[in-house]
């Protein structure tokens, strides 16, 4: 995908005890949200765009977690951590504000009526 490896820092592919995590993480320098937002920059919805197709084909289900940085001491916080998590970690890394995508690992549904 050349026209998001500009990016390839921010997103970590891993094995997982629960499946496959792709996480979208912030570097130094190179946020994947702006300072207090739940809507991500633009490069960043452009990378979840290309992503998603792949996601959709793959037959598992999906989990998607959000973190956020905690506040530096003496800052006055723009808004709630919580908020911030609830739409996208300790302690102040670039990448604890990540969002991570868990391609569940778990037995296929089986039909209604259908033997295993």
């Amino acid at each position: 995908m050349p026209e998001i490896a500009e990016l390839s820092k921010n997103i970590i592919i891993e094995e997982a005890k629960e499946g496959l995590d792709v996480s979208l993480v912030d570097q130094d320098g190179r946020s994947m949200f702006p300072d207090g937002s739940v809507q991500p920059y633009d490069r960043t919805r452009r990378v979840l765009e290309r992503l998603a197709p792949s996601l959709r084909r793959m037959p598992n289900r999906l989990a998607i977690t959000g973190h956020t940085a905690a506040i530096r001491p003496g800052t006055r916080p723009p808004g709630s951590a919580w908020d911030l998590s609830a739409g996208r970690a300790n302690p102040y890394l670039p990448a604890n504000r990540r969002v991570t995508i868990t391609l569940l690992k778990e037995a296929p549904p089986v039909p209604f009526g259908a033997k295993p």
